[in-house]
């Protein structure tokens, strides 16, 4: 290379493309029903709360400049307080994070070196591959069911005989597939990754909106010990609260949680204080946000049921798929139909209806007549008439 030539460092080279949105194009005709959006209905959000909150603050001289100022690297003891309570852990268990999505990254950047293998379940979230391979992880898949990844054939990669650094699932309302991991399962991959020196990524931020039934926690015994454990578990306020605030958490061992924050002081120093002081002082209020997650669970228990229902109407018996128990997403199959074949893309847009691919979160070409839907932020009449437009786009294809 001659001096007056310049290169990109080889982590941007690991970014691989973006498989999510891949085909939709943006001079297609409009689209009448989106059906990709992982985001809260807007209609269940506290505008009036948080509008309250914010002013409060900016008026108090005791937090009105605290809010503007600099923090502490772990976030607010208060919201690690609330975290910490709600898990059954120290709030020295407990960091502040920019977003879920921060908080895989730094548990990539915690456990894996360039070149290690991790494992992650089949289909799985391509945000959380994505932070893995530029983190430079050698990525494999093990396969994940309706009761989410197959333990068994997990333990038959872990006794292999090759080394994994790591396991990244999503574990409760899993994306994309709305599977969820019961209480027996989850102590068996504790026991495993105590076993073979695994650490488990779990990124959880669907986990308090369950329609029925609440999802059994992690044991929190996977976070003691002295140094690093085989759990570090991911939460987010933007399935709740909304992704804006930017406001999620890290659970795991108190070394590794002082590892990790002396880590993001070098990337962020600390997350928003303006979010972290608003969102406070709203969980600070008794029952507020059970209340709120109470009142979400009901409107999107109703949105998913809508759509199923819908769903069964336009299709019959040609769509296989299992009803929500809970998140945001419905992951259904329509075999005989590629979705990745430019003429069915085509049809999709000609009926202005978008979906996401399967095989977005697959690999090697895996799960081409698969596709996620999402109920949470379309109104229910709007999810109808979605199923019945994508009915209509693939009239004579199943």
């Amino acid at each position: 290379m001659t001096a007056n030539e310049y290169e990109y460092s080889a982590l941007l080279g690991r970014i691989p493309s973006d498989e999510l949105f891949k085909g939709h194009d943006m001079e297609a005709p409009p689209i009448r029903v989106d059906l990709t959006a992982g985001i809260p209905d807007a209609s269940v959000l506290p505008r009036d709360d948080f509008r309250e909150a914010f002013d409060g603050i900016m008026r108090d001289p005791s937090t009105g400049f605290d809010a503007l100022s600099y923090s502490t690297f772990a976030g607010l003891e208060s919201l690690r307080g609330f975290v910490a309570q709600r898990r059954g852990v120290s709030v020295e268990n407990v960091m502040i994070t920019n977003g879920a999505m921060q908080g895989v990254y730094l548990a990539a950047a915690a456990v894996v070196n360039p070149g290690d293998r991790v494992l992650v379940e089949d289909p799985v979230f391509p945000g959380g591959v994505r932070i893995l391979r530029i983190a430079g992880a050698r990525v494999e898949s093990v396969p994940s069911g309706p009761h989410g990844v197959d333990v068994d054939a997990l333990e038959r990669r872990l006794s292999s005989g090759e080394r994994y650094r790591a396991l990244y699932l999503v574990p409760d309302f899993q994306n994309p597939t709305g599977a969820v991991l019961g209480a027996e399962t989850k102590h068996r991959l504790v026991s495993l990754a105590d076993r073979y020196g695994v650490t488990l990524i779990a990124d959880n931020p669907y986990r308090d909106l369950w329609f029925h039934d609440e999802p059994a926690w992690f044991p929190s015994e996977a976070f003691d010990g002295s140094g690093p454990t085989s759990l570090i578990e991911i939460g987010s306020f933007s399935k709740t609260l909304g992704p804006g605030w930017r406001v999620g958490w890290i659970v795991a061992s108190k070394r590794t949680i002082a590892l990790l924050t002396s880590l993001r002081q070098s990337i962020d120093a600390h997350p928003s204080v303006v979010s972290q002081r608003i969102i406070a002082s709203l969980i600070g209020r008794p029952d507020w946000f059970e209340s709120l997650v109470r009142a979400e669970r009901k409107v999107y228990a109703v949105k998913a049921g809508a759509l199923a229902a819908a769903l069964r109407s336009a299709f019959g018996e040609s769509i296989v798929f299992d009803e929500p128990r809970g998140g945001y997403f419905l992951w259904a199959r329509i075999p005989g139909v590629d979705f990745g074949e430019s003429d069915v893309t085509r049809r999709l847009a000609s009926a202005g209806v978008r979906v996401l691919r399967g095989e977005a979160f697959g690999r090697d070409g895996e799960h081409r007549d698969a596709i996620r839907l999402s109920f949470s932020h379309e109104a229910a009449g709007t999810l109808e008439a979605g199923a019945a437009l994508l009915a209509q786009a693939l009239d004579g294809l199943r």
